[in-house]
């Protein structure tokens, strides 16, 4: 609501997000949260075989997309306060010299104390959002966009194959495209509105 009586338009803001994509040996994808566990996955999400798996962050905002980060293990408050540090800050300082807004989820690692102190250490501020509203962040379609490329053009068989499939999308993920994911951020706030900030199936 204070979205739309602001007339909100994010020039300035930098949507941000982590995804894990899982390829079986099959050729089949897998994409969920990073940090989910595979008992909190639907049946249809069981874990494949022989699995391929990648983590990736990425932002993306009306100037562009940051530089993406590809990694394995367990992220945790300082291994995001070093992605920041490597692939968003870097981007920022070119792309908005008087300052942008951070859009990241609640998880714990993006609101521990630890990511507090870093964010407010390095003069970034972030937008207040709310808990389970993955409609507002419109990264969400860029990561269903790359699991269409994959599947689709890739069709990686090996785990180099995939990361190379994954960096090529990135690469060529352009000022223009992010624009058009922005944009329907607009169409999708009065339908977040509307259903008392639950899912719109946008």
């Amino acid at each position: 609501m204070e979205m739309l009586r602001k007339k909100e338009d994010f020039s300035d803001v930098v949507f941000t997000d982590e995804t894990t994509i899982e390829m079986s040996s099959s050729g089949t994808f897998q994409f969920y949260k990073v940090g989910s566990t595979i008992a909190s996955l639907p049946r249809k999400c069981a874990k494949p075989k022989h699995a391929y798996k990648v983590h990736m962050w990425g932002g993306i905002s009306y100037q562009g997309p940051t530089s993406c980060c590809l990694f394995t293990g367990i992220m945790d408050s300082i291994s995001y306060q070093q992605i920041l540090k490597d692939c968003l800050l870097p981007f920022t300082a070119r792309r908005y010299p008087n300052g942008f807004r951070l859009y990241q989820d609640n998880d714990a690692k993006h609101k521990s104390r630890s990511t507090t102190d870093w964010l407010k250490d390095n003069g970034v501020s972030t937008m207040s959002t709310p808990p389970s509203s993955p409609d507002l962040n419109p990264i969400e379609n860029v990561w269903a966009t790359l699991k269409d490329h994959l599947k689709r053009k890739v069709k990686p068989k090996t785990k180099v194959e995939l990361v190379n499939g994954i960096k090529d999308f990135w690469e060529n993920l352009t000022a223009v495209d992010c624009a058009k994911y922005i944009d329907h951020i607009h169409k999708v706030l009065p339908h977040v509105v509307l259903n008392d900030g639950g899912p719109t199936n946008f």
